[in-house]
């Protein structure tokens, strides 16, 4: 009887119906009342699995959703999606697919092309003191080849990656042993930071290369920092162990610095390179200063000074030294052929301009500017020199005038 009055429901649910559903499509409807429409039990306590809704197509298996207990594998109560025969999890809205998950965990969202707003967006509200982050991107590298945490892959010729803050950092990054920030382009710019109160490029490494700019075009910077501030940096580079700013360049220039009012380029280091320059052509200079001006300034002031001497003995150090003509090697010179002196000669006379290894011997830069302070001190007791010999001509002549006087009366 029961099962009689169901049919007989039924059939006028699909008569009721029939102009607003399509044939074989079930539905479920209640009052607006806190009560659901359809609910899934399992009431199996000795083996609870899930609840679940299954949905098959072409008589296979394709998706799965509902929440599984204790014994799912993952651990306790877990709200799921699953797709089955590996196929992907496609999401539509007004029928475009906009988001999709395959197999293979690789998640891709799809937006309108006359969309003039951001296509992506991932909002979170950040209530806490903590260090929190908008986007996190994890991943455990294998094998040689190159892995990125972000990727920013643009073909229409601009910008990969863009950072904008207004207050804070446009993009950070730190590295333990790879790069903190890289950027590479084709056309334009490698890394482009701009801040209006903070900093607009900032790359931390422990190990490697804080910032690293590749730029293939002519006349284009591999990292451009940008500062309105007249107090501010365009690009800063701080380091305790290698460089702090360094540039290399097949053509223009490894590191360009433009500055109205303060430094083009600042370099600073506990240890070894603030700013590091090189070159591999032998008829170009590793730094280069176009114009006139001050080319060149070290920090020097009476006031920051004590202990004041002049340098003993300088003709004598002098002697010591020699000037040699010699042929680097392919890594540290490229080959070509110069002149100049072997530091660690140099750091016999002079210790102070001259850097070594950590074993005390083997030599690694010398300040050459500095020699010209032993030259000074050397001209300085030659005319010294010079002018006492001087002296003693002119009076051993002003001695000789006298006897020719005295020979000249007698006569």
């Amino acid at each position: 009887m029961k099962q009689l009055l169901f049919s007989i429901l039924l059939l006028l649910t699909n008569i009721i119906y029939s102009q607003i559903y399509f044939s074989g499509h079930s539905a479920i409807e209640y009052n607006d009342i806190l009560q659901p429409g359809l609910s899934i039990k399992n009431l199996n306590n000795s083996f609870v699995t899930s609840g679940r809704i299954s949905v098959y197509n072409d008589k296979n298996y394709r998706l799965d959703f509902g929440v599984r207990s204790s014994t799912f594998v993952e651990g306790p109560n877990h709200t799921y999606i699953q797709s089955w025969n590996k196929s992907p999890l496609d999401f539509y809205t007004d029928f475009e697919k906009r988001m999709s998950l395959d197999s293979m965990g690789r998640f891709t969202i799809t937006g309108d092309d006359l969309l003039q707003d951001t296509i992506v967006r991932i909002r979170t509200r950040l209530n806490h003191v903590v260090d929190q982050v908008g986007l996190s991107v994890i991943i455990n590298p294998f094998g040689a080849s190159n892995k990125w945490g972000i990727g920013g892959d643009f073909e229409g010729g601009w910008i990969g990656l863009n950072g904008h803050s207004n207050t804070g950092i446009g993009i950070s990054g730190k590295s333990y042993s790879g790069t903190g920030v890289y950027g590479m382009s084709n056309a334009e710019i490698g890394v482009d930071g701009k801040s209006s109160d903070s900093i607009g490029v900032r790359g931390i490494s422990t190990n490697y290369h804080g910032v690293v700019g590749h730029a293939r075009k002519e006349q284009k910077a591999g990292v451009y920092g940008d500062n309105e501030n007249a107090l501010g940096w365009g690009v800063l580079g701080r380091s305790v162990a290698v460089a702090g700013v360094r540039g290399e360049s097949g053509g223009g220039a490894g590191v360009y610095g433009l500055s109205n009012n303060g430094y083009g380029i600042q370099g600073k280091s506990t240890l070894f390179h603030g700013v590091s320059g090189a070159t591999d052509n032998p008829t170009k200079f590793d730094f280069k200063a176009d114009g006139a001006g001050m080319d060149y300034g070290a920090g020097s002031s009476r006031r920051w000074k004590s202990n004041i001497v002049n340098i003993a003995n300088p003709l004598e150090k002098i002697s010591l030294l020699r000037g040699v003509r010699y042929d680097w090697d392919i890594e540290h010179g490229g080959g070509r052929h110069d002149i100049g002196f072997i530091a660690e000669e140099i750091g016999e006379v002079l210790p102070e301009i001259v850097i070594y290894e950590d074993n005390g011997i083997d030599a690694i830069a010398m300040d050459y500017t500095k020699i010209s302070a032993l030259i000074v001190e050397a001209f300085n007791e030659l005319k010294k020199n010079y002018d006492l010999k001087f002296q003693e001509q002119e009076a051993e002549i002003n001695s000789l005038k006298v006897i020719l006087t005295k020979w000249s009366e007698r006569f």
